[in-house]
Parts: C-alpha cells; sequence; structure tokens
C-alpha cells in the first residue's frame, strides 16, 4: 500500500497487534485509505510527519 496513509476507527483486531496484546470490542471496524503520492502532506500538530507518500523517518523526504 504503497502511497498511501490508511486511518482505522473502531475495532483492533489481535491478529494484527503483536504477541501479548489485544485489540478491544467496538461494534464497528472502518478503514479509510487515501492516495498520498504527489502534492500532499499529513500534519500531526502543525509538524508535517509525511509529504509525497513519505514519512519524515524515511529516505527521500523532504
Amino acid at each position: 500500500m504503497g502511497d498511501t496513509i490508511h486511518l482505522a476507527l473502531g475495532r483492533a483486531y489481535d491478529s494484527n497487534l503483536p504477541d501479548g496484546e489485544s485489540g478491544n470490542d467496538s461494534a464497528v471496524h472502518v478503514d479509510m485509505i487515501t492516495d498520498v503520492s504527489e502534492d500532499s502532506r499529513l500534519e500531526v500538530d502543525g509538524t508535517v510527519v509525511q509529504r509525497n507518500g513519505r514519512f519524515r523517518w524515511e529516505d527521500g523526504f523532504e
């Protein structure tokens, strides 16, 4: 799923968590996915954490 951002709201499935951790029992699980490959940025509290599909800790983040 390169060049996308994925946000999941609701239930966390046990199979997607590290060993020893458990999910929750929410009634729903909704996935939101969008393309962030070109001319995009994701900000958290005013700080850019992803630009053009690259997170700030990845090579190629500008």
